[in-house]
């Protein structure tokens, strides 16, 4: 199995979505803006193509998660 290496770093909603090349797939970690407090979450596809569903899908998880606590200062 081929070591995961970081490719791109996005920032959406304060939120760090580090995106990863794994062979033939892709992960993204999504880092919450308050350091420390939350361990990234992982999200994985084994699909050579599906980086932009697999972005698209981290970025819908964290409006969601925005969604439901509607005061976090994490929605600017």
């Amino acid at each position: 199995m081929q070591d995961a290496r970081a490719v791109r770093l996005i920032t959406y909603r304060r939120h760090r979505l580090q995106v990863m090349d794994q062979g033939p797939g892709w992960s993204v970690l999504i880092y919450h803006p308050s350091k420390g407090l939350f361990r990234p979450a992982l999200m994985e596809t084994a699909q050579p193509g599906g980086l932009a569903a697999l972005v698209a899908e981290a970025k819908s998880r964290i409006d969601n998660s925005l969604i439901a606590c509607p005061g976090s200062s994490a929605f600017a």
